[in-house]
C-alpha cells in the first residue's frame, strides 16, 4: 500500500517510497543487521518483522516491495516483507507457485548496482512474471490495491513532468507532496486509519550508498551513509 518511484541520474540514482497503512502498526526505523554474513539495511515492520525497502551492502543490491491488487491467499503463511528480505539476501525471488499460493499479491524491484540491472517481479495471485527494465528509464509505482487507476495515471502525470531533468528533480519534495492524510478519500479502501506514515530514499552516488527515513507521525529524521 505505497508509492515507489525511481529516477536514474548521471552519477547514479534516486530510489524514494511513501509508506501508506494503518498508522497504529508499528514500525523501526532503519538499522543495520547481518543475515547469512551479509550486511543489510532496512526499516522494520514490527508487526510480521519484513521490511518493504532496503539494501544489502554486501551485494551492493538495493530493493523494495510493495502491496498489489489480484487474487488473494486463502491462507497466507509468510508476509510479503519476510519475502522481500529473503529475496534480498538471495538476490532474486527463489519461490516455486505452490509456495506463491500462499502469498498476497506484490510487486517486488531488485537494483543490482555493480551489473546496473533492474529487475521486476509481479505476483497476482495466479501468475508470477519477471522481467528485466531498462535501468536508465524513470518509473512511478503506486500500490493498486489501495489507489484507482485513475490516480495512479494522475500521479504519473505529475511525476512525468517534474523529472525532466532528473539531477535537479528532488524526489524527497516530489514525494512530501504525494503524502496523505489518514483516511484520505482518494485511498480506495476507506475508514480504514490509513495514511502516508513514512518516507524511505535511497540514493546512489558514484556506488555510493546512503538512506534517508523520515517518521511521518514522530515528525523525526534519520540519515546515514551506508557501508
Amino acid at each position: 500500500m505505497c508509492i515507489v518511484s525511481y529516477v536514474p541520474t548521471s552519477t547514479g540514482f534516486m530510489l524514494t517510497f511513501n509508506r501508506d497503512d494503518v498508522f497504529t502498526r508499528a514500525s523501526s526505523s532503519p538499522q543495520k543487521y547481518a543475515k547469512k554474513r551479509q550486511k543489510l539495511y532496512y526499516p522494520t515492520d514490527r508487526l510480521h518483522g519484513g521490511s518493504w525497502i532496503g539494501v544489502n551492502a554486501t551485494k551492493s543490491t538495493v530493493g523494495c516491495i510493495l502491496n498489489a491488487k489480484g487474487k488473494q491467499p486463502l491462507f497466507k503463511t509468510k508476509s510479503r516483507g519476510l519475502l522481500f528480505l529473503e529475496s534480498l539476501t538471495r538476490s532474486s525471488i527463489h519461490f516455486n507457485k505452490n509456495q506463491l499460493y500462499e502469498i498476497a499479491p506484490f510487486t517486488c524491484f531488485l537494483f543490482f548496482i555493480k551489473d546496473n540491472t533492474v529487475m521486476k517481479y509481479s505476483w497476482n495471485g495466479d501468475a508470477f512474471l519477471s522481467e528485466q527494465i531498462d535501468p536508465h528509464h524513470s518509473f512511478i509505482l503506486c500500490s493498486s490495491s489501495l489507489y484507482s487507476l485513475q490516480t495512479q495515471q494522475h500521479i504519473g502525470t505529475l511525476f512525468k513532468d517534474e523529472v525532466a531533468d532528473a539531477d535537479l528533480f528532488s524526489a524527497a519534495s516530489f514525494h512530501l507532496k504525494l503524502r496523505r492524510k489518514r483516511n484520505d478519500s482518494v485511498y480506495l479502501k476507506q475508514q480504514s486509519d490509513i495514511q502516508t506514515v513514512s518516507i524511505t530514499s535511497i540514493s546512489a552516488y558514484h556506488n555510493k550508498l546512503s538512506m534517508k527515513y523520515y517518521d511521518i507521525l514522530a515528525d523525526k529524521t534519520n540519515s546515514f551513509n551506508i557501508q
